[in-house]
């Protein structure tokens, strides 16, 4: 499964390709030999949301304000419903999590399985390991959600990143 080219990211189209992961949905494998330090994605949010003050009452706005192509592009992500989304969805919103449309609870279990703080619909699709073997990091200069690959990657290899600080946290904590 590629992902559309609606979205304004861009990707080393040579080194990566998006395909079906074992048991984790698309994933991101190399292609190729991919040496450390090696940009594989630099892509702007494709949702949006005030990381001052987020909350799930601002995520359904801000899908709302995507373009027909974006928010459509966003609705192909990965999405993850779990108990406590629903506890903070009665907590945020003041509604049961069936309560809400079902277009809102797909918006909000995708942005729950995808958000780096924002949504990005490449990086998106890199999955979590508590080694990674890509960093990801925002660059002022480009205005855009950086990936770097953190060690030398054989062709084949799936790429990963953490998707939580591991910092301090035991195996079973992340």
């Amino acid at each position: 499964m590629k992902p559309r080219r609606e979205t304004r990211g861009k990707h080393a189209d040579h080194l990566i390709e998006f395909k079906e992961s074992p048991q984790k949905g698309v994933g991101v494998f190399a292609k190729a030999n991919i040496p450390r330090g090696t940009r594989i994605i630099s892509e702007q949010a494709l949702l949006k949301v005030d990381l001052e003050a987020v909350t799930l009452k601002n995520i359904v706005p801000a899908f709302e304000r995507l373009s027909p192509a974006q928010q459509e592009s966003y609705l192909q992500l990965h999405e993850y419903e779990r108990d406590l989304l629903k506890v903070a969805v009665r907590y945020d919103v003041g509604k049961s999590w069936q309560e809400l449309p079902e277009l809102h609870r797909k918006v909000l279990s995708i942005y729950a399985a995808n958000a780096f703080g924002c949504v990005f619909f490449l990086g998106s699709r890199i999955n979590h390991s508590c080694i990674p073997n890509v960093n990801f990091v925002y660059n002022e200069l480009l205005k855009e959600e950086t990936f770097h690959v953190i060690r030398d990657i054989m062709a084949g290899e799936e790429l990963t990143v953490m998707y939580i600080d591991g910092i301090n946290r035991t195996q079973s904590q992340r």
